[in-house]
């Protein structure tokens, strides 16, 4: 699902399984929710497991976003803390701030 907010933040939700067998739909849409607002939020609260595949796909939303001068937000869950931590990734780098 994906939500638009007042401030041009759009709302992307993933849930249930996020892996390499939906990685395509994955980018899709974070790419068609890059083109409608300002700001990002990827909320992956309701997601219940993910793969290297979905953490680069976040990865390249991340360098969408600076090299765009957006804000990225991330609502993470325990799927998304284990898979970052198998791969040695610190989720605070998924996070940016306008500028950085």
């Amino acid at each position: 699902m994906t939500k638009n907010h007042a401030d041009q933040t759009v709302v992307v939700e993933f849930t249930g399984s996020q892996t390499i067998a939906r990685a395509e739909e994955a980018r899709q849409r974070l790419l068609e929710a890059l083109s409608k607002g300002a700001g990002l939020t990827i909320d992956c609260h309701g997601m219940e497991e993910c793969d290297l595949t979905f953490l680069q796909i976040l990865m390249a939303t991340r360098q969408s976003c600076i090299a765009d001068n957006r804000s990225l937000n991330l609502v993470g869950s325990p799927a998304l803390a284990a898979a970052c931590l198998a791969a040695g990734v610190d989720m605070a780098v998924l996070v940016t701030s306008k500028g950085e």
